[in-house]
């Protein structure tokens, strides 16, 4: 799997609000994004306790700024 890093530290430390939907919830995370796979379309998102996770573009609703 090939990932791509954002390395502009702003964008790095911008804290979003991303919303999803998948089995019929919604669900959502603030956190930031720390890596984006075009290819699996799939984003890594690291949220203020230095959790990782990974969301399907497919699930993402909507995305704020926090």
């Amino acid at each position: 799997m090939t990932w791509d890093r954002i390395n502009c530290p702003q964008k790095e430390e911008t804290l979003l609000k991303i919303i999803t939907w998948k089995n019929g919830l919604f669900t959502s995370r603030v956190g930031r994004v720390t890596k984006i796979d075009r290819y699996a379309k799939k984003i890594k998102i690291l949220d203020k306790l230095d959790s990782e996770f990974t969301l399907n573009f497919f699930d993402i609703i909507d995305v704020k700024l926090k």
